[in-house]
């Protein structure tokens, strides 16, 4: 009987370990504005932009968003696959040889990152687009993410699209 009972242990045990390193291979972020004083408010169309139904490439293009118009930016969402950043040494909260899977980019330096099993938001306080040595964590890969906004044309006309660099007025702060 003993036997049984420390193998019940062992799974449960391996079921646990297994759960904290997993972590989401794609995470949509809804709601996420992705830099610092980011807002979803009115915005000015700098370039025509196809709008789609829904925020993926393979929906309908319900129509677009005329350059020169003003549409009313209702919220958005960061499609992300994640990066793989390893800690190289002892750092906040994080030791040596940790996994931190990188997500949604936060503003001023801070990131969505999955680390025990859970979502917590972090600063990266290195370029990890031009590294050094002396960083304190490497990227065995980089975070792939792709902003859709939901936007409204005058017109009335609602679509998504994922090409926010073609709207002005998205940062608050100046």
């Amino acid at each position: 009987m003993p036997r049984k009972r420390s193998l019940f242990v062992a799974i449960v045990f391996v079921a646990s370990v297994a759960y904290a390193d997993d972590h989401p291979v794609f995470y949509v972020d809804k709601g996420a504005c992705p830099f610092e004083c980011c807002t979803y408010r009115d915005w000015g169309t700098e370039k025509i932009t196809k709008l789609y139904a829904e925020p993926k490439t393979s929906s309908p293009v319900v129509g677009s968003a005329e350059k020169g118009a003003t549409v009313k930016a209702q919220t958005g969402e960061v499609h992300t696959n994640p990066g793989k950043l390893i800690v190289k040494r002892d750092v906040a909260t994080f030791r040596k040889g940790d996994v931190l899977w990188v997500y949604t980019y936060l503003g001023e330096g801070a990131f969505k990152i999955w680390y025990q099993g859970k979502f917590i938001e972090h600063e990266i306080d290195f370029d990890y687009l031009n590294p050094s040595p002396g960083d304190w964590g490497h990227f065995e890969v980089k975070p792939k993410s792709v902003w859709w906004v939901k936007v409204r044309a005058p017109t009335g006309l609602e679509g998504w699209t994922n090409q926010p660099e073609h709207f002005s007025n998205k940062d608050a702060c100046g």
